[in-house]
């Protein structure tokens, strides 16, 4: 018998599939081998031993078609049709075809924020949680009015990405989220739902009133300001996130999953939590469902490595 040789073109592609192949990669995907494994007995190794095949099926048919193996025809596998209605059932599964639509190039990511909270925490967490490494800029005060003439609309924070800068927090949010998995790339309806409770947590900071008592420069008419804020409009407002992660079915914001709408609200109330001058820290604590939402992130083994290494 005469034995196939394989070029080197071959052997880089076999191992750079390798450690790509979607089923091996992706996290749902090995959370449902070890789910199987974990069953005990016969029926549990025979379902994991099926999910590494099928892994390995689409890792062969795509090297296959691709082309990758020298003297043997793209086609090889059309005459097989088990083996083809197997692939095809494999390569539509959703979270196979969501792998395919993410960005698996790590770009470089720097975070500029102030050194508190604030807009800046959130998308932190959402980073780092993703396992996405980042460079976390944290600049005084006094130091930004150098960054000024860099930022797209004079504020932070801001995400530089391979270069280019990306503005406005809830944005970056988002993008975070794509690149740690807590932002769907193709469940349209937990997207909205996330956007949704973005869109209502924006508008809490928008109101005309809230902006006035930031230039208000007299002491006195700021306070009574944020006073008719706080028992008036932004009482208001919490009670419209609240409502909606009810509707949602939790436990977390936008559903059974963690996402980046957990960490939005998290940061509206870790900021009233720390104190926002003018407004009760306790404004937000009768509304039993973003409590919920809140202890939640912090209690994340993630989040708590965080604020250990980080915020201490």
């Amino acid at each position: 018998m005469t034995r196939l040789a394989q070029s080197d073109r071959f052997q880089e592609a076999n191992a750079a599939a390798r450690r790509t192949t979607p089923l091996q990669r992706d996290p749902h995907a090995a959370q449902a081998r070890r789910r199987c494994g974990g069953l005990g007995g016969q029926q549990g190794q025979t379902r994991a031993a099926g999910n590494e095949h099928h892994a390995g099926l689409i890792e062969l048919g795509q090297e296959m078609r691709a082309g990758y193996i020298d003297f043997i025809p793209t086609s090889v596998l059309d005459g097989y049709k088990l083996l083809i209605e197997t692939y095809e059932k494999v390569a539509n599964l959703p979270k196979v075809k969501e792998w395919y639509t993410l960005q698996h190039d790590a770009p470089k990511l720097k975070l500029t924020y102030m050194p508190h909270p604030g807009r800046g925490e959130y998308i932190r967490l959402a980073v780092f949680i993703g396992g996405v490494e980042f460079e976390d800029e944290r600049i005084s005060r006094e130091e930004l009015a150098n960054h000024i003439p860099s930022l797209p609309f004079d504020q932070l924070p801001v995400l530089e990405v391979d270069g280019e800068v990306i503005a406005q927090s809830l944005v970056i949010l988002r993008y975070a989220g794509t690149l740690s998995s807590l932002y769907p790339a193709t469940d349209a309806v937990v997207a909205y739902r996330i956007d949704e409770l973005f869109a209502i947590l924006d508008d809490m900071s928008n109101f005309p009133l809230w902006g006035a008592s930031f230039r208000e420069k007299d002491t006195e008419k700021q306070l009574a300001m944020r006073a008719e804020l706080a028992s008036g409009m932004m009482t208001k407002t919490l009670g419209f996130p609240e409502s909606r992660i009810i509707k949602n079915k939790g436990p977390y914001a936008a559903g059974p999953t963690l996402t980046v709408a957990d960490f939005a609200i998290y940061g509206v109330l870790l900021g009233f939590k720390k104190g926002t001058f003018g407004i009760p820290t306790t404004i937000a604590d009768s509304y039993t469902n973003m409590q919920r939402v809140f202890e939640q992130v912090k209690e994340h083994p993630k989040v708590i490595e965080w604020d250990t290494t980080h915020n201490q």
